[in-house]
């Protein structure tokens, strides 16, 4: 009998740290490993993964960070006019 669904994710929770901070081979070993463990495809595994690092707010919705800005204030108010 495979994991439960409370394991699986307890699993991805675990190894997503390491995933992140690893190269292309330890990458490839930890996919693996979860798709032995959980049953996941590599594609879906890897997704989830990558997606533990996604902050949820308490409405559900992810935050992102503000993004830099490339232009500063003097020459914003002209490429406003042509896009």
């Amino acid at each position: 009998m495979g994991l439960t669904m409370r394991e699986k994710r307890s699993v991805i929770r675990e190894l997503s740290g390491r995933y992140r901070q690893g190269g292309k081979k330890q990458k490839k070993e930890l996919l693996d490993e979860v798709c032995a463990l959980t049953g996941y495809n590599r594609s879906y595994a890897s997704e989830l993964l990558k997606r533990q690092s996604v902050r949820v707010t308490r409405g559900g919705r992810r935050t992102r960070r503000a993004r830099q800005r490339l232009y500063d204030e003097e020459v914003r108010p002209h490429s406003q006019r042509f896009g």
